[in-house]
């Protein structure tokens, strides 16, 4: 189980996070379990399930160069120079377009 999705799920007594699931559909069932809506607590646990993605994200794929063009690769995206990788880097701390959704 992911360590930092893991802290964040085990926040929530009786939540049984299953870590087969793409995190956010878990977000979303913690949500529903809990009978959070949009303009309920969950909204201030957004930035904490977000803080929680990135460092995931980070702790899977790195935050250095050689690794980001090795998952560029697979990806099949260029990432041929430093400079972009850091325009990228800057720029990819932040999940809200995914988190908000759900």
């Amino acid at each position: 189980m992911p360590p930092h999705l893991e802290e964040f799920f085990g926040r929530y007594t009786g939540f049984e996070y299953n870590p087969a699931q793409p995190p956010t559909s878990e977000f979303r069932r913690l949500r529903k379990s809990y009978d959070w809506s949009a303009s309920d607590p969950s909204v201030k646990h957004i930035p904490l399930f977000r803080a929680a993605l990135v460092k995931e994200f980070n702790g899977m794929y790195g935050k250095e160069f050689r690794q980001w063009k090795q998952l560029c690769r697979v990806l099949d995206i260029e990432l041929n120079s430093a400079e972009a990788f850091e325009a990228v880097r800057c720029s990819s701390h932040d999940f809200s377009p995914f988190v908000v959704a759900v």
